[in-house]
């Protein structure tokens, strides 16, 4: 079905053909570059109303309504159908990473604005290859999959999707080396939107899908996992370990292109739902250059011999703890992040791949992440009995 003009899509249209000619501004004129990108995030962010308006109102000539809506939906479930298919998601997610990058554009300039554009216009393209501005001939719709047709579509997915922008745009705050009062506020909130995503997404696959359980160890639901710990870790790394917050941001941008590419990809058993396409070739490949970044900035840190200095890091029991929190919530993130890449990666090069889930899921990433929770946990309680401890003599 081809990309066309309808009243619903011509907003984020023509916020993505801004956003290219941001792009190619960028060497020219630094200051048109950012009026540019801040059009076209702000078309994206206008158009999702209308975009969401066409579910309401059953405009069949959308594909994505014919595709996910019927006459026999509720309102509720209508709006859900406006953010489930795998086209819409991804316009969703990037008509709230296009927010994000508003409110914090101009105190920050080209430094934030130019990657921010790249991944907006990564994700724009990935909705369009994935069907969200196609149009049709279709007089009726197919509705929701029956596995989406559940009240729980309505704040899983909105909870989900805005949560991967907020920690996109935090990490790449951070990246641009914003100041905490900037990117902490935006990470908290990812962190609470992320966490309210797991916690519906778990609470409906018990009571609706009956998969055994709140958690199966999904590809679908570890990557959210894998985000969760990513900004976590972010928001911990702070002190001594400041000067891998860039990495690391760099790496949290990587992980939300993964989990993107993970849910919309097929390759989960469960989320049966997605299946691959270009488009979600579109989100791998960012995530690619978002790791390769990560490692760049890496090798740049150990160059200039900015790691931790031992007696920096020991100068007091609770610095030394909330290191050691940090540090095991970093490798956790890693430890999730490689175990979805690669088989991401060779899905994409047409060579099946499995991960572990349900019971052998169990088996595989509970030891390691259950040790590590202990860990960080203990950590955090020394921590704060050492900040009470110095607060209770400075009072004295």
């Amino acid at each position: 079905m081809p990309v066309g003009l309808h009243y619903a899509t011509i907003l984020p249209l023509a916020s993505l053909a801004t956003a290219f000619i941001a792009l190619l501004a960028f060497p020219v004129d630094r200051r048109l570059h950012e009026k540019l990108a801040r059009l076209s995030w702000a078309l994206a962010v206008a158009g999702w109303p209308i975009y969401v308006l066409a579910f309401i109102n059953l405009d069949y000539r959308l594909a994505e309504v014919a595709g996910n809506a019927s006459e026999d939906l509720s309102l509720a479930l209508r709006l859900g159908a406006s953010w489930s298919g795998s086209g819409s998601s991804l316009y969703l997610f990037s008509a709230a990473l296009a927010t994000a990058s508003l409110a914090i554009a101009r105190t920050l300039g080209a430094a934030f604005t130019l990657p921010s554009l790249a991944v907006f216009i990564a994700s724009m393209v990935a909705a369009t290859l994935n069907g969200a501005f196609a149009v049709t001939e279709a007089r009726g719709g197919l509705g929701l999959n029956p596995l989406l047709k559940s009240y729980w579509v309505v704040p899983h997915p909105l909870t989900t999707f805005t949560g991967y922008a907020l920690a996109l745009v935090a990490s790449l705050a951070v990246a641009a080396g914003a100041p905490a009062r900037l990117w902490r506020p935006l990470a908290v909130a990812s962190w609470a939107f992320v966490s309210a995503g797991i916690a519906l997404g778990a609470y409906w696959s018990y009571e609706t899908f009956g998969w055994g359980g709140y958690w199966a160890w999904d590809p679908v639901e570890v990557s959210e996992l894998m985000v969760w710990l990513g900004v976590t870790a972010l928001l911990h790394s702070t002190g001594s370990l400041e000067p891998f917050t860039r990495p690391l941001a760099a790496l949290t941008v990587s992980s939300v292109m993964l989990a993107l590419y993970v849910t919309r990809s097929g390759l989960s058993p469960l989320h049966s739902f997605a299946g691959p396409g270009l488009g979600n070739v579109v989100l791998l490949s960012g995530s690619i250059a978002a790791l390769a970044s990560a490692l760049a900035l890496s090798y740049a840190l150990m160059a200039r011999r900015e790691f931790i200095g031992l007696r920096k890091v020991l100068e007091s029991p609770g610095s030394t703890a909330l290191a050691v929190a940090a540090l095991t919530l970093s490798a956790s993130f890693i430890f999730t992040y490689s175990t979805l890449l690669a088989p991401a990666a060779l899905t994409v090069l047409g060579r099946g791949a499995t991960i572990p889930t349900m019971e052998a899921g169990a088996r595989f990433y509970a030891p390691p992440l259950i040790a590590a929770a202990i860990t960080a946990s203990m950590a955090m309680v020394i921590n704060l009995a050492g900040l009470t401890w110095r607060a209770t003599i400075a009072y004295r």
